[in-house]
């Protein structure tokens, strides 16, 4: 009933006080695809690129370095990379002829922002033609196409910026890449775009069969309501959690098609198994680890920002939508 009070060691509150504490506001859904609403999710694109693309950059600008033989450690650089954006910032965002982060970061920050502002539009105009159960779906298609375009040109950018080093390699660098290379890297965009935006959602309403997120209460720190009785406690939401851990575990499946896209056009046309194998057998969780490190804060922690500040700048360009 209601007016019970739930069971806690604090001064008593009935359920139907418990549940209008916790109540949350909604997040919005666009009703008619305006200038307005455009301007909305452009602007929350932009925000997301520029926040996200600090710690991206500083990893993507490490394994390059590594690459092209600037460093001997990825990791060096990257604490390298991270001193010089708190303690010389000017000389991350802006060209330095002492390193090329802010190349990096340019290149990083456009790829991500026209990656959200394609899913951001995309699930505007679903949603504003009564297409709301499409959107989620359509929204991690258009924004891993989106990825994919961009993310080769933010490559070909990076590469220019740290050229490969000896005759032999820049031979190398100029060979045509191959077909099922750059299929490869297309579906490793692909999935982990459709993660990001269609599947994260999904497990997120999966993981609140088994947990719950309630946010602190003073009048009753100890009360839970009666539907998560018995389930585990999260710090954060369902939907955060989801959205945080879907795209870094499916790294576990593109880190496999990012390596044999690699392998395949070093070794092309002597492709074999065995060299895949041995590459994986030595490369596989370095490079996971590395990019899970990399996929948490562009669509992690930076899609916990994009729904969150994108639904706030739509209630104002919506006012009256509830």
């Amino acid at each position: 009933m209601l007016d019970t009070p739930l069971a806690t060691n604090a001064p008593q509150v009935t359920e139907a006080e418990l549940r209008k504490a916790l109540q949350t506001t909604p997040l919005h859904k666009v009703k008619n695809f305006t200038a307005a609403t455009v301007a909305a999710d452009c602007i929350t694109s932009v925000a997301v690129a520029l926040t996200a693309a600090v710690p991206i950059s500083i990893i993507d600008y490490s394994i390059m370095a590594r690459v092209a033989r600037v460093t001997d450690s990825s990791i060096k650089e990257m604490w390298k990379g991270a001193k010089t954006v708190v303690l010389r910032p000017h000389k991350f965002f802006l060209p330095c002829a002492e390193n090329k982060c802010s190349v990096v970061y340019r290149a990083c920050a456009t790829t991500y922002a026209f990656t959200y502002i394609s899913s951001n539009l995309t699930k505007s105009y679903f949603e504003s033609h009564g297409m709301e159960k499409e959107a989620n779906l359509a929204a991690g298609i258009s924004s891993g196409v989106a990825n994919t375009v961009f993310s080769i040109w933010k490559d070909s950018l990076i590469l220019r910026a740290l050229p490969p080093v000896g005759a032999k390699d820049l031979s190398n660098a100029t060979r045509p890449v191959p077909f099922l290379t750059r299929a490869l890297f297309c579906g490793r965009d692909t999935l982990t775009c459709v993660g990001a935006f269609t599947l994260a959602p999904m497990v997120g309403a999966w993981i609140s069969g088994y947990a719950y997120h309630q946010r602190y209460l003073p009048q009753a720190p100890d009360a839970v309501l009666p539907e998560n009785q018995g389930k585990t406690r999260l710090l954060i939401s369902c939907v955060d959690t989801a959205q945080i851990i879907t795209p870094a575990l499916l790294q576990l499946v593109t880190t496999l098609l990012h390596i044999t896209a690699i392998r395949y056009r070093q070794a092309y046309p002597n492709f074999n198994m065995k060299d895949l194998t041995e590459s994986l057998r030595k490369t596989y969780i370095s490079s996971t680890l590395l990019r899970m490190g990399r996929i948490i804060p562009a669509f992690g922690f930076g899609g916990i920002m994009n729904r969150d500040m994108r639904s706030s700048l739509l209630d104002k360009a919506e006012p009256n939508t509830l």
